[in-house]
């Protein structure tokens, strides 16, 4: 999702799991000491800077390219001691094993050719590191010193298969909007045709689904239509699938069913004599020919006048595939109503005073938002938890911005912020973690848990007598 932002997370992770691999056990073990140190001074130099080189690689191609090279020569370092580490397990299962020695010493490596070997690769890995860390002072990496921000539990999305029950609290500045997709629904001239589509059309965290949800649980959509089904889509948009998900919609139960004309069959029987509403979130595929097949699926199975097929998607040319006769465009929300939802979410658990401070700041944080609800959401959520006095000037400097930009790109530039904000390395890394599973993929919650401690991303606090599952499970419910 975001490659540059979570970057900084796994090699400060990878530093840390190289720092430590240096033991007095490898130290004593073979004549390297003096270029195994050398290695750890240079990592310990090195990640003092990286909380600077997180902040500026957001703005600077250089310093992000700089954080890819150091994490391939750290990983290069990793395999170095790896087998370091494994020489050593080596070493003393053959002192250990006396009835086997000739056998385990046929297979052995000679140990001087060994360390001669291990010590090329270390100074190998040593003047890389060194020539990363003269590059690191070139660029003027400092060592920054982040505040503790470990009770930070940030609101984090997960996944995008959303359901169409409403949070009325969570929609604001849509009533015109709402009204005007009510009349398109259920006005006097909606049931002329036997099938109509009205898309939704804005870009990313404008508030389309949200706005669909309020349209789609109205009273007045409720008492007019005789069923309403939702479908998020959410990627590419398989025909069959879909199908399948209306017919489960209106059945209330899972249904296994192989064939299209038998799912269309159950479907005709569902659907007689019904008049309906559909709902597709989060439509992305243009191919007319898919579109074409969608919609003579649906004219066959039903011949009631009046249905409709409201679409949420970020794309202009969905709705022209689609042949929609009238659409919604989205724009972004008055700064009022960017506000209502900014403090909605910032001024929870602040004092008094520091709620002056950003309302000192309310036209820089609206500005700053683009009237994309999701934006003030995000940035509020931030600011939640900075409960010291000052705070607010990280906003209106543009601390939790990054860039400039437009449209699309200020919602991507917050969230990056919002990534680089996550209170410790763990969690970047478990973040950046879940990005191997396909979008909607449900995850069992304790299984992911036992994929991140395989993984090693968790790590106990020294002296802490809490137990890891323990404390990861209260940051997979500050993250839900």
């Amino acid at each position: 999702m975001f490659p540059q932002a979570l970057v900084n997370a796994s090699v400060e992770i990878l530093l840390k799991k190289v720092i430590s691999r240096i033991t007095y056990e490898i130290l004593g073990a073979c004549g390297l000491n003096e270029e195994l140190k050398r290695l750890k001074g240079t990592l310990l130099m090195i990640q003092a800077v990286l909380n600077d080189a997180e902040i500026r690689q957001v703005k600077e191609q250089a310093i992000s390219i700089w954080l890819n090279n150091l994490k391939l020569v750290a990983h290069e370092a990793d395999c170095v001691l790896g087998e370091f580490a494994y020489e050593m397990v080596r070493r003393r299962a053959e002192t250990r094993n006396h009835i086997n020695k000739k056998v385990i010493s046929f297979f052995s490596s000679n140990p001087i050719l060994f360390d001669s070997k291990m010590a090329h690769k270390i100074k190998g890995v040593n003047t890389k590191l060194e020539m990363i860390h003269k590059e690191a002072n070139d660029y003027g990496l400092k060592a920054v010193c982040v505040r503790d921000v470990a009770h930070n539990p940030l609101q984090m999305t997960h996944g995008r298969d959303v359901d169409s029950f409403l949070d009325e609290d969570a929609v604001v500045g849509r009533d015109s909007e709402a009204s005007k997709l009510v009349e398109m629904l259920i006005g006097t001239t909606s049931d002329q045709e036997n099938l109509s589509f009205i898309p939704i059309v804005g870009i990313a965290g404008i508030g389309k689904t949200a706005l669909a949800k309020l349209v789609y649980n109205d009273e007045r959509v409720v008492n007019h239509f005789d069923a309403r089904i939702w479908v998020s889509v959410s990627g590419c948009f398989d025909v069959k699938r879909v199908l399948v998900e209306i017919l489960e919609s209106l059945k209330g139960n899972k249904c296994d069913v192989k064939s299209k004309d038998l799912i269309l069959s159950y479907l005709e029987k569902e659907l007689r004599g019904k008049k309906y509403m559909l709902l597709l979130d989060d439509v992305l595929d243009e191919d007319a020919l898919k579109w074409e097949d969608f919609r003579s699926c649906l004219f066959g199975v039903s011949t009631t006048k009046g249905n409709k097929i409201v679409v949420t998607t970020r794309g202009v040319q969905v709705a022209s595939v689609i042949d929609a006769h009238q659409a919604c465009h989205l724009g972004g929300l008055a700064e009022d109503d960017c506000w209502s939802l900014f403090k909605g979410r910032a001024f929870v658990s602040r004092g008094a005073e520091m709620n002056s401070e950003l309302e000192a700041i309310r036209t820089e944080i609206v500005t700053k938002c683009r009237g994309v609800p999701l934006a003030a959401k995000v940035v509020g959520s931030m600011m939640r938890y900075n409960t010291k006095k000052g705070d607010g000037l990280s906003v209106q400097n543009g601390g939790y911005w990054g860039l400039d930009g437009e449209g699309e790109n200020i919602l991507l530039c917050i969230l990056k912020s919002s990534i680089n904000h996550l209170p410790s390395l763990a969690l970047k890394q478990c973040f950046a973690y879940c990005s191997i599973f396909p979008k909607d993929c449900e995850i069992e919650k304790e299984q992911l848990i036992q994929l991140w401690m395989a993984a090693g991303f968790l790590q106990s606090d020294e002296g802490s007598a809490k137990l890891m599952e323990d404390v990861e499970m209260q940051v997979v419910k500050s993250r839900s």
